[in-house]
Parts: C-alpha cells; structure tokens; sequence
C-alpha cells in the first residue's frame, strides 16, 4: 500500500474536490477538524488525504471512513506527481504546516490547480536553511495561492522568503478549532470518582509540558 502510493499506482478514484495532504497523525487531526466543517457545508464534497507515515494512513482511514479516500504522499518526482496528480484530477491541493514538495506544488500550478498552505509554520531550525535558497523559495512560493499561518514569527519568517503579506493570512492554530468535547454532569462525576477526587477539589490539568515547566505551574 505506501509503495504503490509513493510510486502513484493508486487506483483510480474519480475526480476529487481537493486533495489534503498531512504528514502525520498530527497533522490528520488538523485537517480533520476542517474536512468536518466543509463535508457538514457541502456533503457531496470529495475529499483525498495523502499521508506520508503509517501511523498517519491508519489515523486517517480510521477517522474519515469510506467518505473521504486515503493514499501515501507520491515521491516528489515527476513520474509519480504526475501520476497521482492524473489519477484525482484534484480542483484544489491543500497541504498543512511544513511540508513543502517543489515538484508537486510546481505541476499542480501548471496544471492550474489553486495551491493553499494551511496551519503554516516553520521552525527557527528550518528557517536557516531555507534562508540560504531564498531566491529559489521565492520561486516555488509564488506558486501557492493563499497560506494561512499559525503565529506572528511564522508568518514573518515565510514574507521573508518571499510570501507576500497579501498572500497570508494570520489564522491561529487550527487545533484550537477542534468542537468542544461534549460532558454529561453524570460524565464529569463518574471521571472525578475514578480520580479520588472530590466535588469540592479543584483540577488542573497541563496536558503539554516541557522539561522545567511543571516546576513553573506547581
């Protein structure tokens, strides 16, 4: 399965709506969030998601059923962008946070495919290198159509490889969009008695911490 998708022998699935492509799992439960709102929008939406890992492919086909097909990421080569690319006709290729691939998003321009960036970010790390390419990142990013960023410093390391300030879009972290997690009374009670926590306790909870944050929240 991941080799005839990275080769871009996936079966022929009809033409797709748009085309998501997310790294991970990470990344899967991103666009999940987004492929929810758009398929209550409009429910005959056709929807393919590429992944790149298989923690990622079994996150995504658990998550999205039958409705929304799932492949492996094609290799950035031409053979098999082309291929891939032939084969979901997509209307739309949407690609979150960090993946950039110069052959995929150079055919789909050609082809006339609108390119969106969503819950862009990119590391200080990252910066640095593409720093050194800025002339050929300046290139390839004026063939994305809109990019949609997670902070103030990821939207200012990418104007300055070139994105346009009128190309972006300050969006926030789409994790933060996820619907809120629907809690009986009766729920609440049963979860604070498995704790040994009382009704007259408080709870917090950190549920992301780095080495010497606990110290700073205690």
């Amino acid at each position: 399965e991941m080799w005839r998708g990275r080769l871009g022998l996936i079966p022929d699935m009809g033409q797709r709506d748009i085309w998501f492509h997310a790294a991970s799992v990470g990344e899967v439960k991103v666009i999940g969030f987004l492929i929810d709102y758009l398929r209550r929008k409009q429910p005959s939406l056709r929807v393919h998601v590429t992944v790149m890992t298989q923690a990622g492919f079994k996150m995504a086909t658990s998550s999205f059923g039958q409705e929304v097909t799932v492949s492996y990421l094609p290799l950035d080569a031409t053979a098999s962008v082309k291929r891939t690319l032939d084969l979901l006709r997509p209307r739309m290729l949407v690609i979150a946070e960090t993946e950039i691939w110069p052959n995929l998003v150079t055919e789909a321009k050609r082809r006339g495919i609108p390119v969106v960036l969503i819950n862009g970010r990119m590391s200080e790390k990252a910066f640095g290198r593409y720093r050194r390419l800025r002339g050929t990142m300046r290139q390839l990013f004026a063939c994305y159509d809109r990019f949609f960023f997670k902070t103030v410093e990821d939207q200012s390391r990418y104007h300055h490889l070139g994105v346009s300030p009128e190309m972006s879009v300050l969006a926030g972290d789409m994790k933060f969009d996820a619907p809120p997690f629907e809690l009986s009374l009766e729920q609440a009670a049963e979860i604070r008695r498995h704790a040994g926590v009382t009704e007259s306790e408080f709870i917090f909870v950190a549920g992301s911490t780095r080495s010497g944050e606990e110290a700073i929240l205690l």
